[in-house]
């Protein structure tokens, strides 16, 4: 099944970039930011689609946690797209899509999380294809790189600015998934710990877990007010629905 989505997931990264390389239009110069805007709102609508249609329960806590990380991805986003208008999409695309990989070592470092062997050689031809990347580039004849900008009709130009947007994209985009890494492992760890704290409670109180029927019978045998001393308390059988349906409680509690 991995490989027909990994094929879908191929075709759908390369109808971004082309995308972004149809609308990074040299002669518009707020083309990118209308690019941002346009992602925005496909993402705006698929939101709305899974809690309006999917039934995606959304909470206002959830917003307030989740936002360091969409806060990333958004910001990554748009030096994404900014970038474009500095370096070519062929350059700036592997170093973006890179982040990935950033990812996984970020959660292998801080979160002690294992690589498998695919994962660890997926992490290497990724970082390896970057730095091969960056040499081809750098070797580049300048005359033959003018001649294809030119028959391009864009001019890009080496500088400090040209290379940091995309990087920054990098790091972010990874911090972005690392840190919902983090919320999500937290969220889990939550969960876990409420439930190892009610094992835990339970056992102490010698509990035992119920059995619920739809008939109307209760039927409780030695029950106690599980906050009261066990040595003080008396154990009281509970019967109800069977022989009768009736029962009268008096007393000063």
């Amino acid at each position: 099944m991995w490989f027909p989505l990994s094929i879908a997931a191929l075709l759908a990264w390369s109808g971004s970039d082309l995308f972004s390389k149809i609308g990074s239009r040299p002669d518009d110069k707020y083309s990118h930011w209308k690019m941002v805007m346009a992602v925005g709102l496909v993402m705006g609508l698929h939101a709305l689609f899974e809690i309006f249609v999917s039934g995606v329960r959304v909470t206002p806590q959830d917003l307030l946690r989740y936002a360091p990380a969409s806060g990333l991805y958004i910001l990554s986003m748009i030096l994404g797209y900014v970038g474009l208008r500095y370096i070519e999409l062929s350059v700036s695309s592997p170093i973006c899509n890179s982040s990935g990989a950033i990812a996984a070592i970020l959660c292998f470092i801080f979160l002690g999380q294992r690589l498998n062997a695919w994962q660890t050689v997926a992490v290497f031809l990724v970082c390896g294809g970057v730095i091969a990347l960056g040499i081809v580039e750098a070797k580049e004849d300048p005359e033959l790189r003018a001649q294809r900008q030119e028959k391009a009709n864009v001019k890009y130009a080496r500088s400090v600015l040209a290379i940091l947007l995309p990087v920054l994209y990098c790091l972010l985009d990874a911090a972005g998934t690392f840190a919902d890494s983090i919320i999500e492992s937290t969220r889990h760890a939550i969960a876990l710990n409420v439930l190892f704290a009610k094992g835990s409670l339970a056992y102490k109180m010698k509990a035992v877990r119920p059995k619920v029927n739809g008939s109307g019978r209760i039927r409780l045998l030695r029950a106690r007010h599980p906050l009261i001393d066990p040595e003080k308390v008396v154990p009281t059988d509970i019967l109800l629905g069977q022989d009768f349906d009736t029962l009268v409680v008096t007393g000063p509690n």
